[in-house]
């Protein structure tokens, strides 16, 4: 990698590559075995699905400065899983628009993401 940048632009192709494999798998899953509760991180497979959305969009959100305090929805906001893929795609347009629009000179600006009421403060 030559810069900062492509490095950035390549590890965000690798996750967008990884997650696609990832939904591929989900896809095959009836809605009630995305559903079903397993004792461990967001509870399902549908809800740690809508938990990395989540944290998707409220770093896109920190980023952009639109609201770095983004309450993190739960799998009961999502009827299913192509509701879920449409928001995402929302998501990675957002993601899309910021990725080409960011410089180097940027990369050293702070960002704040605000949850549970702590700042947490980092660069871009």
């Amino acid at each position: 990698m030559s810069s900062a940048i492509e490095l950035i632009h390549h590890m965000h192709a690798h996750r967008r590559w990884f997650r696609e494999k990832i939904l591929a798998g989900a896809a095959t899953l009836a809605s009630d075995e995305l559903r079903k509760p397993f004792a461990m991180g967001p509870g399902s497979v549908f809800a740690t699905l809508v938990h990395c959305w989540g944290a998707e969009t409220a770093w896109i959100n920190a980023l952009e400065r639109v609201d770095p305090a983004t309450k993190l929805l739960g799998a009961d906001a999502f009827p299913s899983l192509d509701a879920l893929l449409a928001k995402w795609k929302d998501t990675d347009a957002r993601w899309d628009g910021y990725l080409a629009r960011l410089t180097e000179r940027e990369l050293g600006q702070a960002v704040v993401r605000v949850r549970d009421g702590k700042s947490y403060t980092t660069s871009v």
